[in-house]
C-alpha cells in the first residue's frame, strides 16, 4: 500500500466488479466512465476476489451472482432481487451492510448483457436524474448523496435495433457503443457486398451483447424479374446461396435480412395475390439455404404496400423465416412521425391512413403466424437522400471515417434532426401504445429494428431514437417518464 497522503480526503467510491471480459469489459469500463465524469480523484477499479472495505468509502458493485460473489451475497441475504430473464438487471442504492463502508450501489445482471443493461440504465435513470449540478463541487457532492432506490427491468420487446446502410455508419465503434448505450440488442446493416472489415464490426458488436444481422437483394432493385417467373426465383436463389457463403459465412455474422420484389404498390400479378406469389418464392429461396444451413436466422424484409389484405396468403411461409414488416400504415411505419396520411394517399385508400387503422392492422399481422416471429421496421428517425447520397458500392471499409467529417457531417443533418426530435412529442403516447398492445397479441417472439441511417447517430444519441429505445423496452413506464429519461445527459454525452 502506498505510504502518501491523498489530496483528496472525503468520501470516494470505489467500484468492484465480477468480470473484466467480454461484454462485462465494456460494462465496467461504461460505469466508471459515468462516475468519473462527477469525481475530482481517479476512481478504484478492483475485482471482487480482491476487495476488502477499507473505511470511509462508498462501493458500486456490477456483475451476475456467478462471478460475482459480492452480488450473490445480496441476492442471497434478499437485499437485492436476482434478475432472472434474458438481458434483465436488478439495481439498489442504499446503505452498504458491509461495513465500515458508507454507501452501496449494487448492478446485478441476469447474465452479461443484463449486466451492461443495468449500467446503462442506472446511468440514465439515477445518476442524471440525482447528480445535475452547476459546479464541479456541486457534482461530485451530489454524487456521494445518491437517494435509496431499487429497480428491476427486463425487455418487453425482444430484439430491439437499428437497420441502416452500412456506408452510412461512419464509425462503427462508436454507433454500436451507443447503441449499447439504448439498451440495444440487434444491429441490421444492409450492404450491396460485405464489407472489407466486416469480421472486426461482427466482433466488436458481440463485445457490446449486440447481434449482427446483414442484408442483401434477393430481387430487390433489380430489374426484368418477375415473381411469377420459376426461372427468375431459381436464379436469384443461387446468387443468394453463393452471396452468403462467399461474403457473409466465414465473417460469423448472427443471420441475414434480405428484400425482394414487394416495392410498390401492385397486389395482384399474373391473376395471383403478390402476397402468394412471393410466399411461393421465398420459400424456394429459403428452404435450399436452409437446408444447407440449419439454423441460419433470416429475417424478410416485407413491403406492405402490395400486401395490405393479403397478407393471409403469406401462411404457407416457412416459419423458421421472420418477417419483418415495412411501409404498414401511419406512425410508427412512416418517414416523418404522424398519426395521420392525406386522404389520396396510397395508405388511406387501402384503409391504413390513421393511426387506430395502423394499430388494428398491426395487430392482426403480428398474431396470424402464431408463434413465428413478428418484426417491423419503424420509420421517423433519420433517412437517406436518395437523391443525392444514395449510392450502390463496390467492397469498402465500414465506419472508419474521420473525426472531422463527423462534424461537418453532423452539422449537415442538425436541422433534419431538430425537426424530427420537434415532431416525436405528439406520437410519443401512440408509439408506447402500439407496442403494449403488439406485445399483448404477438404470441412469439417481437423485433422492432428501427430505420436509423444518416442521422450521425454515432457523433450523440438523438431524443427520437433514445425515446423508441426506451419505448421498445417498456412501454409500460409513463409518457412523461419515457421523455425525461430520453433527454437525460448520459445519452448525450457525460
Amino acid at each position: 500500500m502506498s505510504t502518501y497522503t491523498p489530496r483528496y480526503a472525503g468520501i470516494r467510491w470505489k467500484i468492484v466488479y465480477g468480470r473484466y471480459d467480454g461484454i462485462q469489459r465494456f460494462a465496467v469500463a461504461e460505469l466508471q466512465r459515468i462516475i468519473q465524469s462527477y469525481v475530482p480523484y481517479v476512481v478504484e477499479v478492483i475485482a471482487a476476489r480482491d476487495y476488502q472495505p477499507q473505511g470511509e468509502e462508498n462501493c458500486l458493485v456490477l456483475g451476475t451472482a456467478a462471478d460475482n460473489p459480492l452480488v450473490k451475497r445480496c441476492i442471497d441475504q434478499g437485499w437485492i432481487k436476482a434478475p432472472v430473464k434474458a438481458e434483465s438487471f436488478a439495481y439498489r442504492c442504499d446503505d452498504s451492510f458491509l461495513p465500515p463502508s458508507k454507501r452501496m450501489a449494487v448492478i446485478a445482471g441476469a447474465d452479461a448483457k443484463g449486466v451492461l443493461n443495468g449500467v446503462a440504465d442506472f446511468g440514465a435513470c439515477v445518476v442524471s436524474r440525482q447528480c445535475v449540478a452547476l459546479t464541479a463541487t456541486s457534482r461530485h457532492l451530489a454524487i456521494n448523496n445518491f437517494r435509496n432506490c431499487a429497480y428491476e427491468a427486463a425487455p418487453v420487446i425482444d430484439n430491439r435495433g437499428i437497420w441502416t446502410w452500412g456506408y452510412v455508419i461512419y464509425d462503427y465503434r462508436a454507433f454500436i457503443d451507443n447503441m449499447a448505450r439504448l439498451k440495444m440488442n440487434m444491429l441490421t446493416v444492409w450492404n450491396d457486398c460485405a464489407p472489407l472489415n466486416l469480421r472486426e464490426v461482427v466482433d466488436y458488436a458481440h463485445s457490446r451483447g449486440i447481434r449482427l444481422v446483414c442484408g442483401y437483394h434477393w430481387g430487390w432493385g433489380v430489374s426484368g424479374l418477375s415473381l411469377a417467373s420459376r426461372a427468375d426465383c431459381e436464379k436469384v436463389r443461387d446468387e443468394a446461396i453463393a452471396n452468403y457463403e462467399q461474403q457473409y459465412l466465414p465473417c460469423g455474422v448472427d443471420g441475414m435480412y434480405f428484400q425482394t420484389l414487394t416495392e410498390h404498390p401492385n397486389t395482384m400479378e399474373d391473376g395471383k395475390t403478390t402476397a402468394a406469389l412471393v410466399c411461393d418464392w421465398v420459400n424456394l429461396i429459403g428452404r435450399a439455404l436452409l437446408e444447407r444451413h440449419p439454423g441460419l436466422y433470416i429475417q424478410f424484409g416485407l413491403h406492405a404496400t402490395s400486401i395490405l389484405d393479403h397478407y393471409p396468403d403469406l401462411l404457407p411461409l416457412d416459419p423458421r423465416i421472420a418477417i419483418v414488416w415495412e411501409d404498414a400504415g401511419t406512425m410508427p411505419y412512416s418517414y416523418v412521425p404522424a398519426l395521420g396520411h392525406p386522404a389520396d394517399s396510397h395508405y388511406s385508400k387501402h384503409g391504413l391512413g390513421n393511426f387506430e387503422d395502423t394499430i388494428t392492422h398491426s395487430k392482426k399481422i403480428a398474431a396470424f403466424r402464431g408463434k413465428t416471429e413478428f418484426g417491423l421496421c419503424p420509420k421517423g428517425y433519420s433517412n437517406l437522400d436518395w437523391t443525392f447520397e444514395f449510392e450502390h458500392h463496390g467492397p469498402f471499409l465500414l465506419g472508419e471515417r474521420s473525426s472531422r467529417f463527423l462534424q461537418r457531417r453532423a452539422e449537415e443533418k442538425r436541422q433534419w434532426n431538430h425537426f424530427i426530435n420537434e415532431a416525436w412529442p405528439s406520437c410519443t403516447e401512440a408509439q408506447a401504445r402500439f407496442y403494449r398492445e403488439i406485445r399483448q397479441c404477438a404470441p412469439g417472439p417481437v423485433t422492432s429494428i428501427a430505420l436509423v441511417e444518416d442521422g450521425l447517430f454515432e457523433a450523440g444519441i438523438p431524443f427520437s431514437v433514445a425515446l423508441f429505445a426506451e419505448t421498445v423496452w417498456n412501454p409500460d413506464r409513463r409518457v412523461d417518464e419515457l421523455t425525461q429519461i430520453s433527454l437525460c445527459h448520459y445519452y448525450q454525452g457525460i
